[in-house]
């Protein structure tokens, strides 16, 4: 797996944030294919609501985090990485990432030192697919703990960028990988099908 790989979207969208581990770019301010519906009249283009908003702000984001590190402090597989003891710090930075890549506060670049620190923190950890796999399976049994919503246009992004970022630190994770990066914490957007018509609904907490 390469860490230069591009995001699912990155090719349909504005160029904006440079992820530094793709070739790609992907664009949080609007979405093209949403605001282009309004091209032609009179009405003002809103204001994409970002997926930090969607999902439900720094609340709905600390719990899944929360609900999240939970599973990776017992899940066998995933004690592995983690352990069992736990850090009192992990649950604040991980939603400090979440936050930032949702498209809020920028967050992870002004407390974590932004995309290298994050990459930093994987160094020579040497993380397996079957833990990546798993992480990413414990994320969205989180999501649904913290009442994010189920919304299946918010849910398929939510795992498009999990499948993407777990694919990176994987790879940066090996002995040896470069994990040197000036470029800025990347930001996911809705994609080309644009955020959903309807306000979200809690999840299935």
């Amino acid at each position: 797996m390469s860490s230069r790989a591009t995001p699912p979207t990155a090719a349909t969208l504005s160029p904006v944030v440079s992820t530094g581990r793709s070739s790609g770019t992907i664009d949080c301010q609007r979405n093209i294919a949403y605001t282009s519906r309004l091209q032609g009249s009179d009405r003002p283009m809103p204001r994409t609501t970002t997926l930090y908003e969607y999902a439900g702000g720094r609340d709905a984001i600390l719990r899944a985090a929360d609900a999240h590190y939970r599973r990776c402090l017992t899940d066998p597989v995933l004690v592995e990485v983690f352990g069992t003891h736990g850090s009192a710090s992990h649950v604040e930075r991980l939603a400090d990432w979440l936050t930032e890549v949702l498209g809020g506060p920028k967050l992870y670049t002004e407390r974590h030192g932004g995309h290298e620190g994050l990459l930093r923190r994987h160094a020579n950890r040497a993380i397996t697919e079957p833990q990546r796999a798993r992480f990413v399976t414990a994320f969205l049994e989180a999501a649904d703990e913290a009442g994010l919503p189920d919304e299946p246009r918010f849910r398929r992004r939510l795992l498009d960028y999990l499948e993407w970022g777990t694919a990176i630190a994987l790879d940066v994770s090996q002995p040896g990988a470069d994990v040197t990066s000036d470029d800025p914490v990347p930001v996911w957007d809705w994609g080309p099908d644009g955020p959903p018509p309807a306000p979200p609904t809690a999840g299935r907490a």
